[in-house]
């Protein structure tokens, strides 16, 4: 098992209010759909891997941030109430660790459902 790694059933609701989750859902939809959304609500982090990027989301109280990488799918990695400007290095560690577990799930699915 990875360290810092998420299974789906432990994943807990954020604590956003209803409007910041579904901006923040829809910023991520268009991202699926290969709508343009560019600085400075989305950037990316080459610092996490390829195609991955950051959510800016700043609230009256919080200043919301969702990492998140793109593969066949959008891959939410974390979600934070960042206070500085600069990505915290256990914020980069913390992600690059969960997507390096979300790839190494997507290849043993791959390769057990060729070996059938």
């Amino acid at each position: 098992m990875a360290k810092g790694a998420v299974f789906f059933d432990e994943l807990k609701s954020p604590p956003l209010e209803h409007e910041t989750r579904f901006e923040m859902g829809m910023i991520l939809r268009e991202f699926q759909n290969g709508e343009t959304v560019g600085p400075p609500t989305v950037k990316p982090v080459a610092q996490i891997g390829k195609s991955c990027y950051e959510i800016r989301y700043p609230t009256a109280h919080h200043n919301w941030r969702a990492y998140f990488a793109v593969r066949a799918n959008i891959v939410v990695l974390l979600l934070e109430d960042k206070k500085s400007k600069a990505i915290p290095k256990a914020t980069i560690e913390t992600c690059k660790s969960r997507l390096r577990f979300y790839e190494q799930k997507q290849t043993e699915r791959k390769n057990k459902q060729e070996a059938l």
